[in-house]
């Protein structure tokens, strides 16, 4: 199945369909966070809350751009919080400036 054919089932909560999603996309969700915050163990929170999130907005996914693109929002987001949580602001680049708008 695509990313986007999973996430239609998750649309109508199927979890194993969610879980395939994570499995194809932690890496990449885990690298994207590392490079933002550059320390591995808050990649990995902020990798799975970025899951969270994706998880919650199921719903609203409208397949308008590749999968891959999806958690990046969230885990930009996160990545933000964590910095902002410790007083440090994320370096804006043209790479995840084009990752947030791809959302």
């Amino acid at each position: 199945m695509t990313d986007e054919e999973l996430m239609r089932a998750v649309q109508v909560g199927d979890l194993s369909a969610f879980e395939q999603i994570v499995l194809r996309h932690q890496t990449s969700a885990w690298n994207f966070a590392c490079r933002i915050l550059n320390d591995h163990a808050e990649a990995e929170d902020v990798a799975q809350e970025a899951f969270l999130r994706v998880l919650d907005a199921a719903p609203r996914y409208q397949p308008t751009a590749k999968f891959r693109t999806f958690p990046r929002g969230p885990a930009l987001d996160s990545g933000a919080e964590s910095f902002g949580a410790a007083g440090a602001r994320p370096a804006a680049t043209p790479a995840t400036a084009g990752a947030r708008l791809a959302l």
